[in-house]
């Protein structure tokens, strides 16, 4: 039987949960910035040393975006991370935000209707990483950009290559489709926000 003591103590641990800041407002030379807090950064999945395990990636990710709500800041905020590479406007790009449903059902969701409609824009293979299920996007048309989603109980990990420039590029599609599986081995699922 759980005393009355023990339940004082459980809420109170459920309280402290839930009142962790994942970010917080600051005012730098009179703008006002948004930036994550240290918790935060504690549960980031995506590698802060990627450019020491993938050979064209040459630094340390910047934050290029985070979706949040300034009413809450105890809600876990969509992120987006910008890895430069060895080739000028190349990223890999890693983005996360929260899906609501069951990723097993969200991906044969998608693997099925991938199946009854026969996209032209692009090609569906399922992989696995860390036990979590995830869809890799194979484009088979050059405007389109091949992808990963990642499905967690929580969130969707979302990897591609892009490219930010106007001019014309010659890319190589299978090389960044590799680079996009090796980063996808690096996530570190464990530290996620549950």
């Amino acid at each position: 039987t759980t005393t009355v003591q023990e339940t004082k103590q459980k809420t109170n641990e459920e309280e402290k949960v839930v009142s962790i800041k994942y970010f917080e407002v600051k005012e730098v030379e009179g703008k006002k910035e948004v930036e994550l807090t240290e918790e935060a950064w504690k549960h980031v999945v995506f590698p802060m040393d990627a450019h020491e395990k993938i050979e064209s990636i040459i630094s340390k990710p910047f934050l290029r975006s985070m979706s949040y709500s300034l009413h809450n800041p105890n809600v876990y905020p969509g992120i987006g991370f910008s890895y430069p590479t060895n080739i000028p406007e190349r990223m890999i790009d890693g983005y996360t935000y929260e899906h609501n449903g069951d990723p097993d059902e969200i991906v044969d969701d998608i693997l099925e209707k991938t199946k009854l409609t026969r996209s032209s824009s692009y090609t569906v293979h399922e992989y696995n990483f860390s036990g979590k299920r995830a869809v890799l996007y194979k484009s088979i048309k050059d405007f389109y950009r091949s992808h990963l989603e990642i499905y967690s109980d929580k969130f969707v990990y979302d990897i591609r290559v892009n490219y930010y420039t106007d001019d014309e590029i010659s890319t190589d599609e299978e090389k960044d489709i590799q680079e996009i599986l090796s980063f996808a081995e690096l996530l570190n699922f464990d530290v996620e926000v549950k």
